[in-house]
């Protein structure tokens, strides 16, 4: 995969509102020097692509995307570096986690989230390399089944919003571009998306998830946190409440 600089300097350029002969009086270049680079006629240098960043305000995430880390996505060898690393993590004690990178994509799973999920092999091997978001919105997902369904769609409100919120800056890239057309394949959550992406709809960051185990609701908080070798993956933890102690140590 080859990372489309042009490409990916005009999504922000448009983004903002700003014309080709705008931004190139902001940094003070030559007419046409915008057009150029964005159909990949010249290689920009690093200290140009941070004067663009600046004027479109780009956030480091966004920069990043551009000129860093996770302009492509994670290579094989970085991959089995933090499965590695993540396997040692998620074996200790009762964890309820799995391990995700900054795409979104789902890697391994702790036995304790396989067990309280009652999670078949078949399910674990539909959920790998799969985001989040299509997990939660495709049909023919094991997570929605699991989930408590008076508050799916609160759940969904929440989620599709931290999504585009945190990754439409990857309009882009492959893994985003499925995303989306499993959402769009969903018509409760294409409407939902469309409402997000008109800010019609602006929720609050929700991480209490009402999930159904064994007949029983149960909410549970999650967090996350970067691999200590690599901030491209992240453990995502769920915490139960006191009540649901028992049930885990029965299962995991």
């Amino acid at each position: 995969m080859k990372v489309d600089l042009g490409k990916r300097i005009k999504f922000f350029r448009k983004r903002i509102g700003m014309s080709q002969l705008e931004l190139e009086a902001a940094i003070d270049s030559s007419a046409g020097a915008i057009s150029r680079i964005e159909n990949n006629q010249v290689n920009p240098t690093k200290e140009t692509i941070l004067n663009i960043s600046k004027i479109l305000e780009l956030n480091n995430t966004e920069i990043d995307y551009l000129i860093g880390q996770t302009a492509l996505p994670a290579s094989q060898e970085e991959i089995e570096k933090a499965v590695k690393e993540a396997n040692r993590v998620l074996g200790v004690g009762h964890r309820f986690a799995y391990l995700i990178d900054e795409r979104w994509r789902y890697y391994i799973f702790s036995k304790g989230f396989n067990n309280l999920l009652q999670m078949s092999s078949d399910d674990i091997t539909y959920m790998q390399r799969k985001t989040t978001v299509q997990s939660l919105v495709e049909s023919d997902s094991p997570i929605p089944k699991r989930l408590d369904k008076d508050h799916y769609y609160e759940l969904v409100y929440s989620y599709l919003h931290n999504y585009y919120t945190n990754m439409s800056h990857m309009d882009d890239d492959p893994f985003y571009i499925d995303s989306v057309k499993s959402i769009l394949k969903n018509p409760r959550a294409k409407e939902i998306w469309k409402k997000i992406k008109s800010k019609e709809f602006t929720p609050e960051e929700n991480r209490l998830v009402y999930f159904n185990v064994f007949g029983n609701e149960f909410s549970l908080h999650y967090s996350y946190h970067s691999l200590a070798t690599t901030t491209r993956f992240f453990i995502v933890e769920w915490y139960t409440e006191n009540k649901l102690t028992d049930l885990l140590s029965k299962y995991t």
